[in-house]
């Protein structure tokens, strides 16, 4: 989402009751459900977000970010 300046959006919906991860080979861009989560799939190599004005390696997906997940099979 791009907007002109900040600014703090509701969203309002149901939680999810269950959360899949992509399986196709390749970059995937996903966030993380209403939890906590760590991904513990081995097929999944490397996933990175974006904070603080450049991407670091995240182990850990919280709500509210989103994650660039390499996925190889």
């Amino acid at each position: 989402m791009k907007v002109p300046s900040q600014k703090v959006y509701s969203i309002a919906g149901q939680p999810f009751t269950n959360t899949t991860i992509p399986n196709s080979q390749g970059w995937h861009l996903v966030g993380a459900d209403y939890n906590e989560m760590t991904p513990e799939d081995v097929s999944i190599k490397v996933i990175f977000r974006y904070a603080n004005g450049r991407y670091e390696q995240a182990f850990t997906l919280l709500p509210g970010f989103g994650y660039w997940m390499k996925i190889e099979k």
